[in-house]
């Protein structure tokens, strides 16, 4: 499958599955998202402090050279959640499909887990202590909501979607969250 195929795939299997999730498990869920988007959203505080998107702009976003595999079944849940609508990522081009005219496509609390805790050496030295020290915080709280992810699942979610939906839907015809059809862990 190009990766067009497995995005859209990816997708609606995650729809499906999550739309499938147990009451008591979707809430569980839904306390996760809104515990992933606010580390996120902090993460991102700590570096606005020192106008990072000025220097990402500056920049060109060499780190976002390659991203394709950056956004991860977690990323996409709270998405899910929200019932928001999912960025359109072009995988022409050698550059992080997720990337518009304008830098990333998702807002920062929204953006992958890879993304939002990387600094470049110019961003983390422009920092002052007590911010590097709260960042390092949220990022700390942020691996531990994904952590949590893994546990409810009983599944690694830190590879990003389009290898786990080839590894799991296309080779293994197993699910994305590791959920059978009526909600409940597969074996």
């Amino acid at each position: 499958m190009i990766d067009e195929e497995l995005w859209r795939t990816g997708i609606a299997a995650l729809a499906r599955e999550y739309g499938a999730l147990s009451p008591t498990l979707r809430e569980r869920v839904v306390d996760l998202a809104a515990q992933v988007r606010e580390a996120k959203q902090a993460i991102h505080d700590c570096v606005a402090t020192v106008n990072a998107c000025g220097i990402c702009a500056d920049c060109g976003g060499e780190c976002c050279a390659r991203g394709k595999n950056h956004v991860t079944v977690i990323d996409l849940l709270v998405y899910q959640v929200e019932g928001r609508e999912l960025v359109s990522p072009r995988f022409d081009h050698d550059l992080c499909p997720y990337l518009g005219e304008n830098g990333c496509q998702m807002a920062p609390s929204y953006r992958p887990f890879t993304c939002i805790i990387f600094n470049c050496d110019r961003v983390e030295g422009l920092m002052a202590p007590a911010e590097k020290d709260r960042f390092y915080k949220a990022e700390h709280r942020l691996r531990a909501v994904y952590g949590e992810f893994e546990k409810l699942f009983g599944k690694r979610f830190m590879a990003g979607l389009l290898i786990t939906c080839e590894r799991d839907l296309v080779r293994q015809g197993a699910t994305l969250l590791g959920m059978g059809s009526s909600g409940t862990k597969e074996n």
